[in-house]
């Protein structure tokens, strides 16, 4: 099943899955094996996320991921943790839950991220560690 976001005749959030279970009240999906990508106006690819199951609300295109998530921002930070949320309205995408990110500097771990997408800007979290390259 394939849900699409778009405003101002501009797509902004595609969210794909495998399985879906669809409730038009209350607006919400659940879904299974989720690949989604968010875009903004003028600043394309913003993030991609992967996931094993996410809750999908449909009226505000925000989105809760769980399971293995990981994905990529469109600056090239890599992420990877056990839970996401985006709020589109907000356009920021975070966790709370242990994180590890890579990029071209190196590999870190923390205790969460937020990521403001219109701006590309990723910040690391409390208790940030710098792993060693081998």
């Amino acid at each position: 099943m394939t849900f699409v976001g778009s405003r101002d005749g501009l797509r902004e959030v595609v969210v794909e899955s495998r399985f879906a279970r669809f409730l038009p009240e209350p607006g919400k999906a659940w879904l299974e094996d989720v690949a989604a990508e968010v875009s903004v106006a003028n600043a394309g690819m913003s993030f991609t996320l992967y996931c094993r199951e996410a809750e999908f609300d449909v009226d505000e295109i925000d989105f809760l991921a769980r399971g293995d998530v990981h994905g990529e921002t469109g600056s090239g930070q890599r992420y990877s943790t056990e839970w996401v949320r985006y709020e589109h309205a907000e356009g920021l995408l975070y966790t709370e839950a242990p994180v590890r990110m890579v990029d071209e500097t190196g590999s870190f771990r923390g205790d969460g991220f937020r990521y403001l997408v219109s701006e590309r800007r990723f910040r690391l979290l409390g208790n940030v560690r710098v792993e060693q390259l081998q």
